[in-house]
């Protein structure tokens, strides 16, 4: 499926012109990922602020915990004052000891316990049940000595509350409740522990239970809530111990669905509501309830800001690539009307440039000009040298010899030399005849440098038998680079040229020839012959720069320096702008031809390796 849909689009594409191509990729590439990119934004943006509200949420709950924790804590330290303190604990002793003292030590006890109360905020009563079931108590609420705001309203009875206190050392709590004095409901829970008489540990002497007015947790579960927040506690049981709305206090909440136990004004959904739990403290948990509806609204205008802005964006941009694609058209359409017109055969067409044309396409037409302009000068050279290739077929078929015959022909008379003892010009004719095989197997073929040298070394005796010994030569080859791989014959058209005309009419010539390695191959040709006249050193320099300068690659067609540019020529074919050819001449004192190789070592290094 995907596969012929792409291939309905090619095929579109393929008949429309290109404006056509760049609107419809314009509108394909833009608004489509402009959509998908709000779509995508929008998901994200609303998954990293609920990711962001989860994470400072949890952060705030159970930072919430945490404070409980302390504040709890910091009451607990009225506890511990009150069951370890040494002297309270004798008096509730002697009371059961000695009646007499009863009212007195009581009396005592409730200033002690009238005290207390008034240390911090939210204390409600402290209440002492002995273990023979007296009870000393001050109560705010009720504000009686002989009546408890508390006992008669809690779930327990005064001997199971006590029972639950004595059942072990730790802090206890009894869950949030009501009571109602004076026609005032109050909401309060207790902390009970055990007193302690750390002189006689087995002496059970009683509890002391601190009453706390609900609202301390209700203000600490709250702090810092938004109207669309707001924080509760329940217990293990699910029981709700405290919460803003104090008719729900006491009731069973639904863990497996929570949302149910609560009535919004607003018909909020269940979607926009998040709930989170903290860590237990104690028997309880910290709930926060956060309504993110107007968060979510918040998100969506935003996005909806965003769509506007796209929209905008994409008809400005509209507007600019149309004005733009219509400029292109119109400026591609002249240089293909162009094209067409050179592939009619009309050769010398040309584009004129337009300054409202991109520059782009300028370049395009200033190097189809030039293309053009090449093409008809390559035209002409071509005529002239299929002239020359013509004449050139004819020479060769002239001077064409078998060379099978050559050879065979020269080992007979080498023969008759030997025969004869004739020993130097059997000599000659073997020297002779590995110089033709060596010149005429594959002339371009690549040879080990030894090789070439070899060569080299039975050329230079025959030209000295030819010349009569009037010239000597010296050889000064780098012996590490015997093994090197080069082109056959690229240096041999110098030494012949210095040798014919160099050392014409002269005596004591002396031909220096060096092959050194450095970073690169260098190939030196030096003599102290009759050198060059100045103007044609000006035409071989000239041609030895074009190549250097232009890696041209052919042959020169001045025929007065055929030779030095066949030569120059070849060793350019072969090897393009890693080859530099340099010739420096003084008339009378002779001629210095200097060829550099560049990268031939590393290369032959690499095919060794």
């Amino acid at each position: 499926m995907l596969y012929r849909t792409a291939l309905k689009v090619n095929n579109f594409l393929h008949t429309k012109s290109l404006r056509s191509i760049l609107l419809f990729s314009f509108l394909f590439i833009s608004i489509i990922p402009i959509v998908l990119l709000q779509f995508i934004s929008y998901n994200r943006l609303i998954m990293n602020f609920k990711d962001n509200i989860d994470r400072l949420s949890l952060i705030d709950v159970n930072r919430t915990r945490d404070n409980l924790e302390i504040l709890l804590a910091s009451y607990e330290d009225i506890l511990y004052q009150v069951y370890t303190d040494d002297e309270l604990i004798a008096r509730l002793t002697d009371i059961d000891r000695n009646p007499f003292l009863h009212p007195v030590y009581i009396n005592q006890i409730r200033r002690q316990l009238q005290l207390l109360c008034n240390i911090k905020d939210y204390i409600e009563a402290i209440t002492i049940i002995t273990k023979s079931g007296g009870i000393i108590f001050y109560d705010k609420i009720s504000g009686s000595y002989t009546n408890s705001s508390w006992l008669g309203s809690v779930s327990l009875t005064q001997d199971e509350i006590l029972s639950y206190g004595m059942s072990d050392y730790n802090t206890k709590i009894l869950p949030t409740h009501s009571t109602t004095r004076f026609a005032v409901t109050h909401y309060i829970f207790h902390l009970i522990h055990r007193i302690i008489d750390y002189k006689d540990i087995e002496n059970d002497i009683g509890i002391v239970v601190l009453t706390l007015n609900e609202e301390i947790l209700s203000v600490i579960c709250n702090t810092g809530k938004t109207a669309l927040s707001f924080g509760f506690i329940a217990d293990s049981t699910n029981s709700i111990i405290s919460y803003p709305d104090k008719s729900r206090i006491g009731t069973q909440m639904d863990n497996a669905n929570i949302y149910n136990i609560f009535n919004y004004e607003n018909n909020i959904q269940k979607k926009n509501i998040s709930v989170y739990v903290s860590e237990p403290l104690k028997n309880w948990k910290i709930y926060s309830i956060v309504n993110q509806t107007n968060f979510n609204k918040e998100v969506r205008y935003q996005i909806m800001n965003g769509i506007l802005l796209g929209i905008i964006i994409l008809i400005i941009t509209g507007v600019i690539v149309i004005t733009v694609t219509d400029l292109l058209s119109k400026s591609l359409k002249k240089v293909t009307n162009a094209m067409k017109q050179a592939e009619n055969g009309n050769l010398s067409i040309s584009i004129n440039k337009n300054d409202i044309f991109p520059v782009e396409i300028n370049t395009i037409a200033e190097a189809f000009n030039v293309m053009m302009n090449r093409i008809l000068l390559l035209v002409d050279q071509i005529k002239i040298s299929s002239a020359h290739q013509r004449d050139a077929e004819v020479k060769a078929l002239e001077a064409q010899i078998n060379p099978h015959f050559l050879y065979n022909i020269l080992d007979n008379i080498n023969w008759m030399a030997v025969e004869k003892e004739q020993y130097e010009i059997s000599e000659m004719i073997v020297s002779l005849a590995k110089i033709l095989r060596y010149s005429i197997n594959q002339s371009n073929k690549i040879v080990k440098l030894r090789d070439e040298i070899s060569w080299i070394k039975q050329y230079l005796y025959l030209q000295q038998i030819r010349f009569k010994n009037n010239f000597r030569y010296t050889l000064d080859i780098d012996d590490s680079l015997l093994e090197i791989k080069i082109y056959k014959l690229i240096f041999q058209p110098f030494i012949e040229n210095t040798i014919i005309h160099g050392f014409k009419n002269r005596n004591n010539n002396i031909l220096d020839i060096s092959i050194k390695a450095g970073e690169n191959i260098i190939i030196k040709i030096k003599d102290n012959g009759n050198g060059i006249k100045p103007d044609a050193l000006d035409k071989i320099q000239s041609l030895c720069a074009r190549y250097n300068d232009s890696q041209e690659e052919g042959f020169g067609s001045n025929e007065d320096h055929l030779g030095f540019a066949n030569a120059i020529g070849r060793i350019k074919m072969y090897y393009g702008n890693k080859a530099d050819i340099q010739i420096e001449s003084r008339q009378n004192e002779g001629t210095v031809i200097t060829i550099q190789l560049r990268g031939v070592i590393n290369e032959n290094s690499n095919s060794r390796g």
